[in-house]
């Protein structure tokens, strides 16, 4: 709800802006479809909470998270701007591979982070039964068995944070360390 709610305030306030009736209707536009994708990548990645999404599937579901906040922000200040639509495009990919970027990192400071050294506990996403983009290559890689197993240890970690399983040995395991 407060997502919902932050939007409708956005809206309105670009709406309100002294600007030309097109530039407004364009900014509220692009807020619009930004907010929409965040969300709908916020669904996506529920569902992966149920099964291991594959790599390619992570980074289209990446592609609509922080990387969405970061073109739709982006965006409306080159709108605001007047940039042109080569200089738009530009700034819109920097941004969305910037966002993949900053989510890569995130998912490995959650699986591999120093606690001593975080503001959040290790691990807490993986608790969650969230999928960082390591694990998802790893069940790539790996034969149906220790995916099973994978997936095993990621519902125990769910009940009990404690059971984390070895993260490191994981990734050495399936070639990705």
């Amino acid at each position: 709800l407060g997502g919902a709610l932050m939007q409708t305030l956005a809206v309105e306030a670009v709406l309100e802006l002294p600007l030309p009736a097109g530039q407004a209707v364009r900014l509220a536009h692009l807020l619009s479809a930004g907010c929409r994708r965040i969300t709908e990548s916020q669904v996506v990645d529920l569902a992966f909470e149920h099964r291991f999404p594959t790599s390619e599937e992570w980074y289209a579901m990446a592609a609509q998270r922080a990387a969405e906040h970061l073109a739709t922000a982006i965006g409306l200040g080159a709108l605001l701007a007047s940039a042109p639509e080569s200089q738009r495009r530009a700034l819109e990919i920097f941004a969305r591979a910037l966002g993949c970027a900053y989510d890569i990192r995130d998912d490995l400071r959650d699986a591999f982070g120093d606690e001593s050294r975080m503001r959040s506990r290790a691990g807490r996403d993986l608790a969650r039964s969230k999928k960082p983009l390591v694990m998802c290559i790893a069940a790539e890689r790996a034969p149906a068995p220790a995916r099973h197993r994978l997936s095993e240890l990621l519902a125990g970690m769910r009940r009990d944070p404690a059971n984390e399983p070895d993260i490191g040995a994981v990734a050495q395991k399936f070639g990705l360390s």
